[in-house]
C-alpha cells in the first residue's frame, strides 16, 4: 500500500514537472498579447483591472511580483500561469484514475490537455485562465471526494474550494449546475445543502471586498469605468453594491453578450467546433464524441451530470463576441477530457499490446511536436521593444488614443517602469467606441494646445477626417504586410 502511494506521488510530481518545464521553455520573457500588460500592471499596483476585476488574481499576482526571481516583472506573471497549469495536471490525472481509467491513459490525457493549443497559449502569459483552471480542478476534486463520501468535513472543503473557483473567475459559476446536482443527490440532509451554499457564497463575497478597499486609493491603474466627452475618466463607484455588481457581472462588456440573440449563430457554432477540433487535433474531438455515445449507452446518469456541467459554460461563450473567445473555452476543454477518456477506453477495449502503449504515449508527444513551434515565444521581445521605442518618440504631454492592446503596453511601461509620466493614454473601448465622444475629447485637448496622437489607423476609423489637419507620426509595415499608421493631429479645422 505504501509503495503504491509513493508510486502515485512520483507520477504526480513527474507529470507536473514535465508540464512546467515544457511551458517554461516557451514562455515569453516579458509582456505579451492583449490583456497581459494591463493585468500585470494592475496586479503590481493592486489596482482595478477590467471587469470582472479578478481580485484573487490581483492579490496572487502582487505577491508573485514581489519575488525577485527575474529582472523582468512581467515574466514572473508568465511563470505564475505556467505553474498554475502545471499544478492542474496531477489533479486531472488523479480524477481520471478515480473515474476508473488506467494510469497510462490518465497520464497521457492529462499531459495532452496541457499541450493542447489554446490551453498552452494562455498558460505561458499573464492571463487569468490558468489560475482559473487550477481553481476549477481543485473544486472538481473536492466535488468528487464529496460524491464518494458526503461527510460534513468534505462538504466544508468542497464549499470553500467551489467558492474560491468562482472568486478567481465568476464565469466558473456556470459550472455550478453540476455541483448543485451532486449536492442534491448526495447530501445527507437539506441543512448540508444550505450550509454548502452559504459557505461558497461567503468565500466569493469576501473576495469582492477588494474593490471597495482599493477603490478609495489614488490608483494608477483603474479600468472600471469610461471616458466622457472631455476625455475625463469616470470610474464606476465600487463602494456601492451596484458598482460591484456591474464589475463582477461583466457589464463593461455587455455589448458582447448574446449579440445574435439566445440562439448561437451559425458562424459561432462553426468557429467553436473548429476550435475544439483543432485543440484536440481532431483525434481527441472524435474520441470525445465516441465517449459521449458510449456514456449514453451505458451510464446515463454520469452523462447527464457531465452535460449539465459542460453545457452552461460552453453555451455562454458560444454567444460571446470577444476577439479572443477561443481561449475562454479553457474550462470546457478541460471537461472534454472526460468523454475523451471514455472514448479512448472504448476504442482500445482490453487490448494492451505494445501498439496500445505506443499510441497512448504518442498523443501528448504529437501535440508537443505540432504546437511547440507555433507557441514558442521564449525569445519574443517584440511588443516590449516596440512599445519602448514608441513611448520615447511620443511628444511631451501627448494624449494618445488607440486600441486596447496598443495602449495597454504603453501604460505598462508608464506604471511599472515609470517611463514618461507626462503622457496620457486612452483606450478607445473605454469611450465605448463612441465617435462623438472621441472627437469631442480630441478637440478639447487640441484647444488646450496639447498634442493628440491616434495609434494604428484608429484616426481613420473614429475621427471626422476632413475636420483635422494631420501628419503621419509613424508608419509601419507589419510582417503580414498590414499598414499601421500613427497620426499626429496638428489642428482642428472643421469644414465651413
Amino acid at each position: 500500500m505504501l509503495s503504491k502511494v509513493h508510486s502515485l506521488f512520483s507520477i504526480n510530481v513527474l507529470l507536473g514537472l514535465i508540464t512546467f518545464m515544457v511551458l517554461l521553455s516557451t514562455a515569453p520573457p516579458s509582456i505579451f498579447t492583449i490583456d497581459t500588460p494591463e493585468l500585470t500592471a494592475a496586479s503590481i499596483e493592486l489596482g482595478i483591472a477590467h471587469a470582472p476585476g479578478y481580485p484573487i488574481y490581483m492579490l496572487v499576482g502582487h505577491i508573485v511580483s514581489q519575488i525577485p526571481f527575474s529582472s523582468d516583472i512581467a515574466y514572473r506573471f508568465n511563470i505564475l500561469s505556467a505553474l498554475s497549469l502545471s499544478l492542474c495536471i496531477p489533479i486531472i490525472f488523479r480524477l481520471l484514475t478515480k473515474l476508473g481509467h488506467e494510469a497510462w491513459l490518465s497520464a497521457s490525457l492529462s499531459l495532452s490537455f496541457a499541450f493542447t493549443y489554446y490551453v498552452w497559449t494562455v498558460s505561458i502569459v499573464a492571463e487569468v485562465y490558468a489560475l482559473q483552471l487550477l481553481g476549477i480542478c481543485l473544486a472538481l476534486w473536492s466535488v468528487y471526494r464529496f460524491y464518494i463520501v458526503p461527510s460534513w468535513q468534505r462538504t466544508i472543503q468542497m464549499s470553500l474550494l467551489v467558492g474560491l473557483a468562482i472568486a478567481i473567475h465568476p464565469s466558473s459559476a456556470l459550472l455550478g449546475v453540476g455541483v448543485a446536482v451532486v449536492m442534491w443527490q448526495r447530501a445527507q440532509n437539506v441543512q448540508m445543502i444550505i450550509i454548502a451554499g452559504i459557505l461558497s457564497t461567503i468565500v466569493f463575497l469576501l473576495s469582492l471586498l477588494y474593490f471597495p478597499l482599493r477603490y478609495g486609493d489614488e490608483l494608477r491603474v483603474n479600468t472600471a469605468g469610461e471616458y466622457d466627452a472631455n476625455g475625463v475618466f469616470q470610474p464606476i463607484d465600487l463602494d456601492s453594491v451596484h458598482g460591484i455588481w456591474w464589475m463582477v457581472s461583466g457589464q463593461q462588456f455587455d455589448t458582447l453578450f448574446f449579440q445574435d440573440g439566445f440562439i448561437p449563430s451559425t458562424q459561432h457554432l462553426i468557429e467553436t467546433l473548429t476550435w475544439f477540433w483543432g485543440n484536440f487535433l481532431g483525434i481527441g474531438f472524435l474520441l470525445g464524441i465516441a465517449g459521449i455515445y458510449r456514456l449514453w449507452r451505458t451510464q446515463h446518469k454520469y452523462l447527464a451530470l457531465w452535460t449539465v456541467t459542460f453545457l452552461p459554460y460552453t453555451y455562454f461563450y458560444l454567444n460571446y463576441d470577444a476577439q479572443d473567445r477561443e481561449t475562454m473555452f479553457a474550462p470546457a476543454y478541460l471537461l472534454w477530457i472526460v468523454p475523451l477518456a471514455e472514448g479512448a477506453r472504448w476504442f482500445f477495449g482490453t487490448d494492451r499490446t505494445k501498439f496500445y502503449y505506443l499510441i497512448i504515449c504518442a498523443f501528448p508527444l504529437l501535440l508537443i511536436f505540432i504546437n511547440y513551434p507555433l507557441i514558442d515565444n521564449h525569445d519574443n521581445h517584440e511588443l516590449l521593444q516596440r512599445s519602448q521605442a514608441e513611448i520615447q518618440r511620443l511628444p511631451e504631454n501627448a494624449h494618445v488614443f488607440g486600441f486596447w492592446g496598443d495602449v495597454a503596453a504603453l501604460e505598462y511601461l508608464q506604471v511599472v517602469e515609470n517611463q514618461r509620466p507626462d503622457l496620457h493614454f486612452y483606450k478607445l473601448f473605454l469611450f465605448d467606441y463612441d465617435t462623438t465622444r472621441i472627437n469631442l475629447a480630441a478637440q478639447t485637448f487640441l484647444a488646450n494646445g496639447e498634442p493628440v496622437i491616434f495609434l494604428n489607423n484608429t484616426f481613420f476609423d473614429y475621427l471626422q477626417i476632413d475636420s483635422y489637419t494631420v501628419e503621419p507620426f509613424d508608419i509601419t509595415v507589419t510582417d503580414d504586410n498590414t499598414l499601421e499608421q500613427d497620426i499626429l493631429i496638428l489642428d482642428f479645422d472643421p469644414p465651413k
